[in-house]
């Protein structure tokens, strides 16, 4: 775990500082990046996971990237916010690897840091609060852009508030294994290896070959540790990296069938519909919409 999260990178898109009213009203909303709110007054409400967040002053939040959302403000809020793109090992995310919590009491130290973060990256804010404005390619590709004018010492102190500010969201207790248990621990290496190895063709026997256990007692832990079978989180890792290409690359569907290991583009389809409700050319299409 220590080397994979050794790997960890952010890529700033936005930060600021906003004043929010009864505009701020927006549903549907799955945008290819994580949000990190920091409330300072006022009330708003989020929707993820389902479940309603209530943004409370003295509070941070965390909306993971990829989240079913929805935003609203009964009156007015005032919030400072960072958005960012995350990767961690060959494009895994890190909400793969360990849990989060979505809410955590912030500290003083937090609200210094988030105003510290916004010194260091100044004129970074959204030029509009609708997510139909800022959630398509050109208008990301060109945040990014920004932060190749930063100094070295402005990108590498960033990097450092990001990560305190986001460490204070990891749950301790996680979907891997005790270290005491080498059984887990086997089985949780091979949930590695599928996320970095998702071009290649994985089949529950080589997995559990590598795990040094037979087929039915691996896919059995592997049930208990992921709650899901290896088959399904082989699937639903190649649709959720599937959804993370059409969002972020211009690739065609092919080239994104086979860069998930899915190179039958039939099967693709069917199953990236299977799993997120739309075929691969419906999700591009509503991801990019304006």
């Amino acid at each position: 775990m220590y080397k994979t999260l050794q790997t960890l990178r952010f890529s700033l898109l936005n930060a600021g500082h906003v004043k929010l009213d009864t505009r701020w009203n927006y549903d549907k909303v799955i945008s290819p990046f994580s949000r990190l709110y920091y409330t300072e007054s006022g009330e708003g409400r989020v929707y993820h996971h389902d479940r309603e967040w209530v943004l409370k002053p003295g509070y941070m939040y965390l909306i993971p990237s990829f989240s079913y959302s929805r935003y609203s403000c009964a009156d007015t809020m005032s919030q400072y916010y960072i958005s960012f793109l995350e990767e961690v090992g060959e494009g895994q995310s890190i909400y793969q690897i360990k849990k989060f919590d979505y809410e955590v009491k912030a500290t003083d130290q937090d609200l210094q840091l988030m105003k510290r973060y916004l010194e260091l990256n100044p004129n970074r804010s959204y030029l509009d609060d609708d997510p139909s404005v800022y959630d398509n390619q050109p208008v990301l590709m060109s945040f990014l852009q920004k932060n190749e004018k930063l100094t070295a010492s402005a990108i590498l102190e960033s990097r450092g508030i990001l990560l305190t500010l986001f460490s204070r969201f990891v749950r301790e207790e996680n979907h891997e294994p005790t270290k005491g248990n080498q059984t887990y621990e086997l089985v949780a290496q091979t949930a590695r290896y599928i996320d970095q190895h998702l071009t290649e063709t994985l089949t529950v026997e080589s997995l559990a070959d590598q795990a040094h256990l037979n087929v039915d007692y691996y896919s059995k832990v592997y049930t208990e540790i992921y709650g899901m079978r290896p088959v399904q989180y082989i699937q639903q890792q190649r649709i959720h990296r599937a959804q993370l290409l059409l969002t972020t690359t211009s690739y065609s569907l092919i080239e994104i069938s086979h860069r998930v290991g899915l190179p039958n583009m039939s099967y693709f389809s069917r199953l990236f519909k299977k799993i997120s409700g739309s075929s691969p050319g419906q999700y591009r299409k509503d991801i990019w919409q304006h």
